[in-house]
């Protein structure tokens, strides 16, 4: 049994739910939001695919201060980096009984593509975190949409919007948080 909350933490496109290309994030520099990010997860039980693991810039992998749990259906794959906070397994059933028995005290799915797909499907999340970037992003991997978010589900804990930053790949961001009605 899973006790700790879980969460779901996304960025994309606003206008096509883009959230990579399958070996890379989009390119925007959304300083806000990885501060967001870091300061939501730190110290908590992270799981991503391992392409998503694979897409994190040079020097971010594994997540520092956070036990990063990898799901990837080749069981021979091992990641450059040699660190204990990382734990490979091979479904989100096995990352969700590793990250129960890790030192957070949440559970925070960060994704990429198919391993947001499974989540939504089986997990009942406590919170959920979006960041929506203004914009059309034309890429092939895209966020699922939600039908479990709704008004009787789900309440409205954190809206913040975010101005462009001129000199920087910068959009117009919000950051929107919720939290499941009891």
């Amino acid at each position: 049994m899973i006790n700790k909350p879980r969460s779901l933490i996304v960025a994309y496109g606003k206008d096509t739910y883009a959230i990579g290309d399958g070996t890379k994030m989009p390119n925007w520099d959304l300083r806000d939001d990885r501060v967001f990010f870091k300061n939501t997860t730190m110290g908590d039980d992270l799981i991503m695919g391992r392409k998503n693991y694979e897409s994190l810039p040079d020097g971010y992998r594994p997540l520092p201060g956070r036990r990063n749990t990898i799901i990837t259906n080749d069981r021979l794959w091992r990641p450059k980096e040699q660190d204990d906070s990382i734990v490979i397994v091979g479904s989100l059933w096995e990352a969700l009984i590793e990250a129960e028995k890790g030192p957070g005290k949440k559970i925070h799915i960060i994704g990429g593509g198919e391993i947001y797909r499974l989540a939504i499907r089986s997990i009942v999340f406590d919170e959920v975190h979006i960041t929506c970037v203004d914009g059309w992003f034309d890429e092939p991997v895209t966020f699922p949409k939600l039908p479990f978010l709704t008004c009787d589900n789900y309440k409205n804990t954190f809206r913040k919007n975010f101005e462009k930053v001129e000199g920087r790949n910068s959009p117009l961001f919000s950051i929107h948080s919720y939290a499941r009605i009891s």
